[in-house]
């Protein structure tokens, strides 16, 4: 059986990879985005009405720590 993944930095590393592999995310009520490409330290993404918008790898890991922390946040 494969070991569960634990650590942030590997789930945000799992969630990046699978945004990259599907090319969009989207979630229920929410817009559209695609993936447009990720740095050590930003991932940018287009925006479904069309603005281009960079992320910062900082604040994806946090929300993936808080998430992790109390998975009932919306």
């Amino acid at each position: 059986m494969p070991e569960a993944i634990t650590s942030v930095d590997d789930l945000t590393h799992l969630l990046l990879s699978r945004f990259r592999s599907a090319g969009h995310a989207q979630v229920e009520g929410y817009n559209r985005f695609e993936y447009v490409r990720h740095t050590d330290r930003t991932v940018t993404i287009l925006r479904e009405k069309g603005s281009e918008e960079r992320v910062s790898l900082t604040k994806l890991r946090n929300a993936v720590a808080a998430v992790r922390s109390d998975p009932t946040l919306d």
